[in-house]
């Protein structure tokens, strides 16, 4: 009976207790649950290269050139006697541009002229003594010795002859070369000396007496960017503008280097035809170049984030995952900048918002 009260009292009491700590917090709230933190994925837009056939125009400001230019220069030293051209006159090839004075190689002509008939001469008679000498010898009239010393002679002077002969002609052709004429067909631009003046070839330079230049074609040398290289060739058109003229002319490209300058620019030769010589040498003109249409990839200029002179990268999205293909920028156009090298079929258009290994979304 004890047992039962004992039991009854304890379960009272602990009713009591726990009525007492709910009464203690009847005006809090209950604490609300943590909800797991969700992941944003960043969303990007991707666009599709534009493939077109395009050409483009290369703008090179350039100075129009002789075809060749140089000296007249005479091959002998002498005194400037008389000048036979004026400035500004056309002249053919070979024609005579000024005489030198001839004097003093033609006194040295005659003097040689007249030592080779002498040689003749002595040669001539040489000649006789030996045919007799050989007579008198097959008679055992002459010695053996005899006839070879008189051989001896006549070979030795016949040799003389013939060197001198040799002179004679290289003094001929001095006296020649008193009359200077012009290298090739061009224009007397300037004279150099003036009458009375003397050449010297020992010296480098001091044998000029004029110079000339080929103006009936005109000669430029244009440098051009490496990048250009593959888009232009000999055959393509190039057109001319001239500003201090107020004309154009066109022409076409001759040659392509091969190699390329420390600016990394490549050379095309290309000549212009200017029969009247309405186009003066050294005046400025503006080349224009249109390449050869072919097919190009473009793509939006914020898409290529540049790694180096022309390298560059593009991205696309592989399994919701960034990644950059390596591609070389080529030519601006107006629907944005040329590629080529590894192009995915979708790029992102704004390379500045994603790095490669990214998590993103797509969107069109």
């Amino acid at each position: 009976m004890m047992k039962r009260i004992l039991l009854t009292m304890l379960m009272t009491v602990m009713i009591s207790l726990m009525a007492a700590c709910g009464s203690g917090n009847a005006g809090e709230q209950p604490a609300a649950a943590v909800q797991p933190r969700k992941e944003v994925t960043k969303e990007v837009r991707l666009v599709e290269p534009l493939r077109k056939k395009g050409a483009v125009t290369i703008r090179e400001s350039v100075t129009l050139a002789p075809e060749e230019k140089g000296a007249v220069a005479s091959e002998v030293g002498g005194t400037v006697l008389k000048f036979h051209v004026e400035e500004n006159q056309r002249v053919k090839k070979g024609q005579i541009v000024a005489t030198l004075d001839a004097t003093d190689y033609i006194l040295g002509l005659e003097q040689a002229r007249a030592g080779v008939a002498a040689l003749e001469a002595q040669y001539a008679g040489l000649g006789n003594d030996y045919q007799r000498l050989k007579g008198l010898y097959e008679k055992g009239a002459a010695s053996k010795q005899q006839l070879d010393g008189i051989e001896t002679q006549y070979n030795a002077l016949e040799k003389q002859i013939e060197a001198n002969r040799k002179a004679v002609a290289m003094m001929e052709k001095n006296v020649a070369k008193t009359q200077v004429r012009a290298p090739f067909d061009g224009v007397i631009t300037r004279k150099k000396l003036a009458v009375g003046a003397k050449t010297v070839t020992m010296m480098p330079d001091s044998a000029d007496v004029a110079f000339i230049e080929k103006l009936d074609r005109l000669k430029v040398n244009i440098q051009i960017s490496e990048l250009y290289f593959g888009e232009i060739g000999p055959g393509d058109p190039v057109s001319f503008s001239i500003p201090a003229l107020g004309r154009s002319v066109e022409a076409k490209i001759h040659s392509k280097g091969s190699t390329l300058n420390d600016m990394k620019k490549f050379s095309i030769i290309v000549y212009i035809e200017n029969k009247d010589m309405s186009i003066p040498s050294g005046i400025s003109a503006i080349a224009t170049i249109r390449t050869r249409e072919r097919e190009r990839i473009i793509v939006p200029p914020t898409a290529v984030r540049t790694t180096g002179e022309r390298n560059a990268e593009l991205y696309t999205i592989d399994n919701g995952v960034v990644a950059a293909r390596s591609v070389i920028t080529g030519f601006p156009f107006e629907e944005g900048l040329e590629v080529s090298g590894d192009i995915p079929v979708q790029v992102v258009n704004d390379a500045s918002l994603v790095k490669a290994g990214e998590a993103v979304s797509a969107k069109q």
